[in-house]
């Protein structure tokens, strides 16, 4: 400030730092302008208390600077994301990212700090709900070891809607269940079943069959995927509600569906596809995938 143009009597101005200059040589490098970028845009703009004053992506990383006093309300937006986040002081590797938005953003970020976000592998519009639905999938595992406990029929009822909200071809559902709870009935499905060994401990069993007059065209394959897909819901449900279960083939070992339909006294049109044992987990799995990108090809082999 210059004293000798200061008006008489009024009060000094208080002294302010001088933001550094951003070195010229340092160039910007390419932003990715993504749907990342805007999502989280659109969550900072709706908190009034929060100047975005710049937001970029680069290096997987994400920075914008802020008021510091609204840091709170940034990390939660943040965890909204599933990102984490951490306040440092303003560094030169940061600030001249922002210039190119923004001149006041640079000087911000110098002066207030930048605030960064650390987005794991890539940038992500993953919320946290998002990621505990994703959890979910990654987290059912077969359960072969049982406890003793009852399972409700209004939870055997949440399972089978569950299974009976699986996709079908032409909506024509040709999906059949038996619920087996008797005890002899489960050792003998156990005995025709050469891993089943499981069913003896399940509190119940679940047989799922279809209906080859219903199916789609009356075709085997409709048939097999429509159940298939009604199995997979089951499974989920069971481990969404705390439960354990494990799929076990039927179909397409002929001596094991004469057996099952000897047992179960399932009618001619209907063919036993699996058999889900269901009942408390005696222990807990680590979820897991098997994901192999060799497995994966674009729009070609």
């Amino acid at each position: 400030m210059n004293p000798a143009k200061s008006a008489p009597g009024a009060a000094p101005e208080p002294f302010r730092q001088p933001a550094p200059e951003i070195p010229a040589q340092v160039q910007p490098r390419p932003v990715l302008q993504n749907d990342h970028v805007v999502a989280v845009k659109q969550r900072l703009d709706f908190l009034d208390a929060v100047e975005a004053v710049s937001l970029v992506v680069h290096n997987e990383r994400s920075v914008f600077s802020p008021r510091q006093p609204c840091q709170i309300q940034a990390a939660a937006v943040c965890a909204r994301h599933g990102m984490t986040m951490r306040a440092s002081g303003a560094d030169d590797e940061y600030a001249p990212f922002l210039a190119p938005f923004n001149p006041v953003a640079a000087r911000q970020a110098w002066t207030f700090g930048v605030l960064r976000i650390s987005c794991g592998s890539k940038p992500t519009t993953m919320n946290v709900k998002a990621k505990s639905q994703l959890d979910l999938i990654l987290g059912r595992r077969s359960i072969r070891v049982f406890t003793p406990g009852e399972v409700s029929d209004a939870v055997v009822t949440k399972l089978l809607e569950a299974a009976m909200a699986a996709p079908s071809a032409v909506a024509k559902d040709p999906w059949r269940f038996v619920v087996v709870r008797n005890r002899q009935t489960l050792d003998a499905l156990a005995e025709v079943l050469s891993n089943g060994y499981m069913l003896r401990s399940a509190t119940l069993s679940i047989a799922v069959c279809g209906d080859l007059e219903v199916a789609h065209d009356r075709q085997l394959s409709y048939l097999l995927q429509d159940c298939s897909a009604a199995i997979e819901n089951l499974l989920l449900a069971a481990h969404a509600l705390g439960l354990g279960a494990c799929w076990l083939g039927v179909h397409p070992r002929e001596e094991r569906m004469r057996r099952i339909k000897e047992i179960l006294a399932l009618p001619a049109s209907v063919i036993p596809v699996a058999c889900v044992a269901v009942g408390h987990p005696g222990g807990q799995k680590e979820p897991r995938t098997r994901f192999n990108r060799d497995y994966v090809h674009f729009d070609k082999w």
